[in-house]
């Protein structure tokens, strides 16, 4: 949720369209509603609980400046309550499993950047902005200077500069 919409889902006048959120007043704004509009993100717009998440830590953070400025006396955001995040469904592949990928990626194009991010836990941006000059082969190490970003939904990816984070290879993976 973006500054606008959170300050739109706590009823901030002039905060633009809504999204679908009520506009109310900060200091009428109850549990009832902001769980209301909660649930309307998780079951009719099909959000991830991860997501709804973020939003109401967002509203939640707008709404606890409004109590530091005294608009409000309690934060609403913070009573409504969500589904726990399946902490079980992002599980770490075993060093089998990473295997067995690698043996069936043999052959694909971005095998390279496979191994990178199973070995040295890059993550894709990184992996994806790595250049020939990133790679030292007489030290042996990659030299992690920026990573690709995707910028909108429809915008291409954007070299992002990260200063640099060098990488030792594996003895296996020198020539």
């Amino acid at each position: 949720m973006t500054g606008p919409q959170a300050a739109c889902a706590a009823g901030v006048r002039g905060a633009g369209p809504c999204g679908g959120a009520p506009r109310r007043r900060l200091d009428r704004l109850t549990v009832a509603e902001v769980q209301t509009f909660l649930n309307g993100k998780i079951n009719g717009e099909e959000h991830s609980i991860g997501t709804v998440h973020v939003m109401r830590n967002v509203l939640s953070a707008a709404l606890t400046r409004a109590m530091r400025e005294e608009i409000i006396s309690r934060n609403v955001a913070r009573l409504a309550t969500l589904p726990m995040i399946d902490s079980q469904r992002n599980q770490p592949w075993t060093a089998d499993e990473a295997r067995a990928f690698l043996r069936v990626a043999r052959f694909d194009p971005l095998y390279p950047a496979f191994v990178l991010l199973l070995l040295y836990g890059l993550r894709r941006g990184e992996a994806l902005g790595l250049r020939w000059v990133d790679v030292d082969f007489d030290e042996g190490h990659v030299n992690i200077r920026r990573q690709l970003v995707r910028v909108g939904k429809d915008a291409p990816w954007a070299g992002e500069d990260q200063g640099r984070k060098p990488l030792t290879a594996s003895p296996r993976c020198r020539p």
